[in-house]
């Protein structure tokens, strides 16, 4: 799922190398009708924003299907600041 946000910042960048980094704050409310994802298997990744601020915070709505079938859902939480690399960099000290 946080796959799927990531990709969808990208496109919204316009183009890969306008976009940033994004940190991923939080996951709410997740649900699982399974205990593995089955080995192969093609899923369908669902994402969609729900809010977003100025600051760069986002919320996202997401679930993960397979042949139709609700497979798990979450909301998560993602900051995708102006100084991500600064961020990334202190992180790996």
């Amino acid at each position: 799922m946080a796959q799927a946000v990531s990709a969808f910042a990208t496109l919204r960048a316009g183009r890969p190398w306008n976009a940033k980094p994004g940190l991923l704050l939080g996951l709410r409310a997740y649900r699982s009708e399974t205990e593995e994802f089955p080995p192969g298997a093609c899923l369908a990744v669902e994402a969609r924003e729900s809010t977003r601020d100025a600051e760069g915070r986002g919320v996202f709505d997401c679930c993960i299907r397979m042949d139709e079938q609700l497979l798990a859902a979450g909301t998560l939480t993602v900051f995708q600041p102006d100084n991500a690399w600064e961020i990334l960099r202190e992180q790996m000290q």
